[in-house]
């Protein structure tokens, strides 16, 4: 008995049931899951033990739910409630049954112009969304695009995001954040400073990418 008992705490966190692991970061852990009362099929992005104990990792954790579920974009993932599980925060949002656009060209390899550009460019219209409203996304790469089984690209991971209104002093300055094969060097300089640009500098990489 206490052997299924512990097998049942492990598949639930909060009100959902833990389905599959979907991917892991530095600050959080990416489950598939279900609302068992609802049926409800969700992502579910739990934050690491070591937020908890971060005031600033934390507040960042809260600032990404704060700034994205407001938003509303076909081609931005969903993020719908917020909510804390043995002190452990965590984002509910939108399920998208499909690879990244990462896991995608290890299988595929080199996309086509025409295939390319089919995705690379509904992003841009999602970022010039997020730009008009001062908002900086500062991680687009291949593995924060996922592909739903219709072909409709979707951003996802606003975990780095910058506000250009905010007064936030999360990101200390002359400190570096991002993935090196597509941030920008003066993310990698300073990371509170940069723009909109920056975005752009990332898409670009990630279109040779897809290219080459």
């Amino acid at each position: 008995m206490p052997d299924e008992s512990s097998r049942r705490s492990v598949q639930r966190f909060g009100d959902f049931e833990l389905l599959a692991k979907l991917g892991q970061g530095g600050m959080s852990s990416v489950f598939k899951a279900r609302h068992p009362r609802t049926g409800q099929i969700v992502a579910l992005k739990i934050a690491s033990h070591h937020v908890i104990n971060d005031r600033q990792l934390s507040r960042r954790f809260e600032l990404e739910f704060d700034l994205a579920h407001p938003l509303d974009h076909p081609n931005l993932v969903k993020v719908i409630e917020t909510g804390k599980h043995a002190k452990i925060p965590y984002l509910v949002m939108e399920f998208i049954d499909g690879p990244s656009l990462a896991q995608h060209l290890q299988i595929i390899g080199r996309l086509s112009e025409s295939d390319a550009l089919a995705i690379v460019l509904p992003i841009a219209e999602v970022l010039m969304y997020l730009h008009k409203k001062q908002i900086v996304h500062r991680d687009i790469k291949p593995g924060n695009i996922l592909l739903a089984p219709s072909g409709v690209p979707k951003l996802a991971d606003l975990g780095l995001v910058k506000n250009l209104d905010s007064l936030s002093r999360l990101t200390r300055s002359n400190l570096g954040l991002g993935t090196m094969q597509f941030a920008s060097p003066e993310q990698f300089e300073d990371a509170k400073s940069v723009d909109a640009r920056s975005d752009v500098y990332s898409l670009a990489a990630t279109l040779y990418l897809m290219l080459t």
